[in-house]
């Protein structure tokens, strides 16, 4: 018993040490980021070319596209995958909402097997940042090949059905390509763990591996990868998901008293640290204020250990 309650403390300690240590370097990120030019953050041409393509999968509302079409950045776009035979009102409601028509399909050779039925774009000058493709549902993986294949961007930004776009993620971009292009380094994926786990892809390499993958963030060299602090996306369960995390938490600790009162404590100062640094993120440099379901969806997603290395968006 008091070596299982000595591995338990252990534990709790390191992931706190580690929250800790993602706070201070949170921190420093966000310095970072003051310190880009107000004209960088909304002009493509001032920060180099760089654009930005947000890939959609499970993507049906229509007030979740136009949160996510609220950046305010020139080389931007947004495309929307779904499969207008399987959910056919939601694909109805979002042509009618949009003014979007069918345009040509041409075939994509870089990805043969991201074969689209139609493609719609808005005939409004205000809309013409989206992109609606029509395809068979199968994965989400395969959504997000059809949308690369049509992606005008070099970067991909995949969005699954319960995650956001930051407010603050193309200035993340803007400052991790210029700095690498400054030091002449090839950067393939963007990565952050801050408030939940975002990805930025290049689209050269993403075409390269053949698609999207369960594994791509395995088949991605490890010193082509940038690794920053400041949130890209952020999710927000339903009600009914934060409930089933918040009893796997209350079990977890009933199952945990056994081994003593000091193990309890270091189980709740641990979440407590953690939600600290999620109050840290919630400032008002990021713009963004964090629901209560955001926060404790950061803290499930802090503790899920067997996903890291599994590319996943839903």
């Amino acid at each position: 018993m008091e070596i299982i309650q000595t591995i338990i403390l252990i534990s709790l300690i390191l992931i706190s040490l580690s929250t800790i240590r993602e706070t201070i370097a949170s921190k420093k990120a966000l310095q970072r980021l003051s310190f880009i030019p107000q004209e960088m953050k909304s002009c493509s041409q001032a920060s180099r070319g760089i654009g930005c393509s947000i890939i959609c999968s499970s993507v049906r509302s229509v007030r979740h596209i136009e949160r996510l079409l609220s950046i305010e950045y020139d080389k931007y776009e947004v495309i929307v995958v779904i499969d207008s035979l399987r959910h056919k009102h939601s694909f109805e409601r979002i042509i009618n909402h949009f003014h979007l028509l069918r345009v040509s399909n041409p075939a994509c050779e870089e990805l043969p097997s991201s074969a689209i039925r139609q493609l719609y774009r808005s005939r409004l000058r205000a809309m013409r940042r989206i992109i609606l493709v029509d395809r068979r549902q199968v994965s989400e993986y395969d959504d997000l090949n059809a949308a690369t294949a049509v992606a005008s961007f070099e970067q991909l930004l995949p969005i699954g059905k319960n995650s956001y776009i930051h407010p603050q993620a193309i200035e993340v971009l803007i400052s991790t390509i210029s700095h690498a292009r400054v030091k002449r380094q090839q950067v393939d994926l963007i990565r952050s763990s801050a408030l939940a786990n975002g990805y930025i892809f290049s689209r050269e390499r993403v075409i390269q591996l053949g698609g999207f993958s369960s594994r791509i963030l395995r088949n991605i060299n490890k010193k082509s990868v940038a690794c920053v602090h400041a949130p890209i996306c952020y999710r927000e369960e339903s009600a009914r998901g934060i409930i089933i995390r918040g009893l796997i938490f209350f079990l977890l600790l009933v199952a945990i008293m056994p081994f003593g009162i000091l193990t309890s404590v270091a189980l709740l100062l641990t979440l407590t640290l953690q939600w600290s640094f999620i109050c840290l993120l919630d400032s008002p440099e990021l713009e963004k204020k964090c629901s209560t379901q955001a926060r404790l969806c950061y803290l499930c997603l802090k503790w899920d250990f067997f996903h890291r290395r599994i590319f996943t968006i839903s």
